[in-house]
């Protein structure tokens, strides 16, 4: 059966399966057509014109005229799901069926905010510096998380911001441990310092400071703020404290260099030569020595001493500290004990670095030299073994050689003046 809007060849049914139009006219209209047809008419070539449904967009064509013979070849009808058969598209300008969107949930495909998240919140806490640990954390975790999310192939638009914001975090977090580790460095000193000089960490009069080389330097800020500190207390005994008072932290703080003591703090010659007596003994205060009258001599707990003979007995304390710098023009003898050296020789080398050295001398397990202290001071120096690791200066002035004080500590009449005995030393 032929379709009379379409004009395709269908089944004998009541619907066209290509348009949709309805058959029952169409085979009652064939039927009758076959009953009234002619027998043995000659075949003319007569002309028609296909009916085309009402509503079609074919009716906005010109109608043409098809000669029995030809095929003919009629535009596919949308179906009913709104798809052309065949593949047909419609011409330009007509109907064009409606299409449909079907909704689309979020992209699979699309980066988590998570890495983003957690590099802001990193930066925020490296920023506040006491919680710089867990920045670190965040803003590494961060990082690791953004690079994932890159080697997945995700759709990942905040890519450079991740990045950058993770690296600032992470800057800033090494910062603060660096300055952490320094911070704790440089306490750890502070209360070393402040448990050897012996000051109090509770009053509010403590200055520090730190030197070129790194050192920390702790002092009181003036004399009145450290008598008044509650509970402040200077270095040395209770019984250590000069005629003057208690010894200003801000004035010992000059005496916290290399070239006065070693790194035992022994006081080293410079500071015995080139220091007054009540300055000496300020430094030795500062160093933890105590004074001690029964051995008339300022003592430190590992053993070291110093003390200050004449041809008569050993000076006292007030003697000490009216000496001028070196005892220099005085009949003494100057006697410093040192630990931690093993020879001499040892001893000598590393307590006389600034100090101005004329001559040197071993000789029978004693080291001799001659040096120089303040414009016209000379010294006569013997360093002898006293103990295990434990050696032992003595330093005489010209003064005291030519009163015989150098043969009467020693049991040799050598001369009576340093070139003399210097002389002797080397003839042996």
């Amino acid at each position: 059966m032929i379709c009379p809007s379409c004009g395709q060849e269908v089944p004998e049914l009541k619907f066209c399966v290509n348009c949709g139009s309805s058959l029952a006219d169409a085979a009652t209209q064939d039927f009758a057509a076959q009953s009234t047809e002619p027998v043995n008419e000659p075949a003319t070539e007569p002309s028609f014109t296909p009916e085309v449904p009402g509503d079609s967009a074919w009716q906005a064509q010109p109608q043409q005229a098809y000669q029995t013979g030809q095929t003919l070849q009629m535009p596919p009808q949308a179906d009913q799901f709104g798809q052309q058969a065949g593949g047909y598209v419609p011409p330009t300008g007509s109907p064009q069926p409606p299409t449909y969107q079907v909704p689309q949930a979020a992209s699979a495909n699309r980066a988590p905010n998570a890495a983003f998240v957690l590099v802001i919140v990193g930066l925020v806490l490296s920023c506040l510096f006491v919680t710089f640990i867990p920045g670190l954390v965040c803003s590494i975790i961060g990082l690791v998380l953004n690079a994932g999310y890159n080697k997945k192939g995700l759709d990942n638009p905040r890519k450079t911001a991740t990045t950058v914001v993770g690296i600032i975090g992470i800057v800033i977090g090494v910062f603060c441990l660096a300055a952490t580790i320094m911070i704790g460095v440089i306490s750890a000193e502070v209360v070393d310092e402040l448990d050897r000089q012996g000051i109090d960490i509770t009053t509010d009069s403590v200055e520090v400071t730190t030197d070129s080389s790194g050192h920390v330097n702790i002092s009181v800020k003036d004399d009145k703020s450290s008598s008044a500190a509650s509970g402040a207390a200077v270095t040395g005994s209770s019984s250590a404290a000069s005629s003057s008072g208690s010894t200003s932290a801000l004035s010992m703080a000059k005496y916290d260099e290399d070239k006065y003591h070693d790194s035992e703090y022994n006081p080293t010659l410079y500071s015995v030569i080139e220091l007054t007596g009540s300055e000496l003994q300020d430094l030795l205060d500062f160093y933890n020595f105590s004074w001690d009258d029964d051995i008339a001599s300022w003592y430190a707990s590992d053993g070291s001493l110093y003390g200050v003979e004449d041809s008569k007995d050993a000076l006292t304390k007030s003697q000490i500290e009216q000496l001028p710098a070196g005892a220099a023009g005085q009949p003494v003898a100057i006697v410093l004990t040192v630990e931690g050296y093993s020879t001499p020789s040892a001893a000598f080398t590393a307590l006389s670095k600034d100090v101005t050295v004329e001559s040197t001398l071993d000789v029978d397990d004693v080291y001799f030299a001659v040096v120089h202290g303040t414009p016209g001071a000379q010294y006569l120096v013997a360093v002898s073994e006293t103990d295990d690791d434990e050696q032992t200066f003595l330093l005489f002035t010209n003064e005291a050689i030519s009163g015989g004080l150098f043969e009467q500590l020693t049991g040799a009449n050598a001369g009576s003046s340093i070139d003399e005995v210097w002389k002797a030393i080397n003839s042996i």
